[in-house]
């Protein structure tokens, strides 16, 4: 086995040790099942002497120090942090995201001293990132409903509490005024679209946590299954990048497309403020970069893995808690290891063609590929949530390059933005039709058992790993890229 194959089991096995203390599993359960199988490993080595099998038995207890970690990582910044539910306090922070505005309320992160929390407040009030807050009200422990706040290492929520000082930093941050063009661009798109498509614009290129959405439209998309389109994460970029090398494809080689898809990346993270889940989407993104100029399929599987590896060392919560990073790690593995299945199945001649199949390939893998996170995460799945997906996936860049344009020359005229977004229009309408009339369709809402999504993976791991069976064994082509 390869030190590059070492490194990959490694990262895999503790990863997957943080995974099983996030989903509350007993470390004695954990001990038992880890222990059987590395006897089971053992005693397979000794019967087909293969040294890859004692191998993955030695690194095989990386998965009880993974464990470990989530166990310490989870104490270190939750249950060492006291306070009482329910007592009124006073309390002095730092406003450290940027504020969502819903239709009577905005939320916030606040970082004082002590703790990292939550705080909704009244729309009246002008709360800004960066600004100095004091306040008193009462903290409540995170519920069912925002555990997704975890992943920000936030501890509890302060309902509408009483804003006594309100103070503006002396000097703006590079952050603050990222968040400043962000809020310019916002503010363009909502002066030339009506609400569902200046939403549906916003969130493609700035997220939908910055923007606000029509309850209708949101609705449609959940029921419609693509509430994903407007999360902030490496699909976005997936498909942004997957765009931009169609059209490079007629103008420069895909070779040279590499550094200007990177600025691209990079100017998308500005753009949003450069939040964490942000970053962690670009990274996820740039691993799509490197697997379209590499044809090793070991490289990118270990970069991948490492990659993951130290995000989640960092921040353990996001694995389980950052919807963002999972959509973009599981869309992001069926695009390398699903798209070259259903690619296999066609084969045309015209170049234009070939690349039209590979959107089509890619698109439906990723898709595939996170089907059972957006049953858990948005609560249900519509069945032909797939083929709205399909047709609207094809013009989000479009609309994410269209609307970026239109923002920044909106800017500097919005007579000259109004008149960029004849071009626009047409599809954000095309694509709002397409939300509402598959809303319509049958929608499946509720849990489904545990079981269900893990034979989903070893499903499609199966498949996967059979074709790869059949390609070469040491190099694996990623065709028309």
């Amino acid at each position: 086995m390869t030190i590059g194959n070492k490194a990959f089991w490694f990262c895999v096995f503790f990863i997957l040790g943080v995974f099983l203390f996030e989903i509350k599993l007993e470390f004695s359960y954990v001990l038992i099942v880890g222990l059987a199988t590395i006897l089971a490993l053992i005693f397979l080595y000794l019967y087909k002497s293969d040294k890859y099998l004692l191998i993955i038995a030695v690194i095989f207890p990386i998965i009880f120090i993974g464990f470990l970690y989530g166990q310490w990582f989870e104490h270190k910044n939750f249950d060492s942090k006291e306070f009482v539910s329910g007592t009124e306090i006073m309390l002095t922070g730092k406003v450290s995201s940027y504020p969502q505005v819903k239709s009577n309320s905005q939320s916030f992160i606040l970082k004082s001293d002590d703790l990292i929390l939550s705080a909704i407040t009244s729309v009246s009030e002008k709360i800004s990132y960066d600004d100095y807050v004091e306040m008193s009200g009462k903290i409540e422990p995170l519920n069912d409903k925002n555990q997704y706040f975890k992943k920000d290492l936030v501890v509890g929520t302060v309902f509408f509490p009483k804003i006594i000082k309100i103070e503006n930093p002396s000097s703006k941050s590079i952050r603050l005024r990222l968040f400043g063009i962000r809020d310019k661009f916002s503010s363009v798109l909502e002066k030339v679209f009506d609400s569902s498509k200046s939403a549906l614009s916003s969130g493609m290129i700035l997220g939908q946590e910055s923007v606000y959405f029509p309850q209708k439209l949101k609705d449609a998309m959940r029921k419609s299954g693509t509430s994903h389109i407007v999360a902030l994460s490496g699909y976005n970029i997936v498909i942004l990048v997957n765009a931009i090398y169609l059209i490079s494809g007629y103008i420069i080689k895909r070779k040279k497309a590499f550094i200007p898809t990177l600025l691209i990346i990079l100017s998308f993270v500005l753009m949003t403020g450069a939040e964490s889940s942000v970053v962690r989407a670009a990274i996820m993104g740039f691993m799509v970069v490197l697997a379209q100029n590499s044809s090793r399929i070991f490289s990118f599987k270990n970069a991948i893995a490492v990659t993951a590896f130290f995000m989640i060392l960092l921040n353990p919560k996001i694995i389980l808690f950052d919807i963002g990073f999972v959509l973009s790690f599981l869309a992001l593995m069926g695009i390398v290891y699903i798209s070259p299945m259903i690619n296999s199945l066609f084969n045309f001649s015209r170049d234009f063609l070939n690349r039209l199949k590979n959107i089509f390939s890619e698109t439906l893998s990723a898709q595939l590929a996170v089907i059972p996170i957006l049953l858990y995460y948005f609560g249900g799945f519509s069945p032909l949530g797939i083929v709205a997906n399909l047709i609207i996936l094809l013009f989000v860049p479009w609309i994410m390059m269209l609307s970026f344009i239109l923002a920044v020359l909106g800017v500097l005229s919005i007579k000259l933005a109004g008149v960029i977004s004849i071009l626009i229009f047409p599809i954000l309408w095309f694509c709002e039709k397409i939300i509402y009339a598959f809303s319509s369709f049958g929608f499946f809402s509720g849990s489904l058992n545990p079981f269900f999504y893990f034979l989903y993976y070893v499903v499609i791991i199966y498949f996967a790993r059979r074709h790869y069976k059949k390609s070469q064994d040491d190099y694996f082509y990623y065709h028309g890229l």
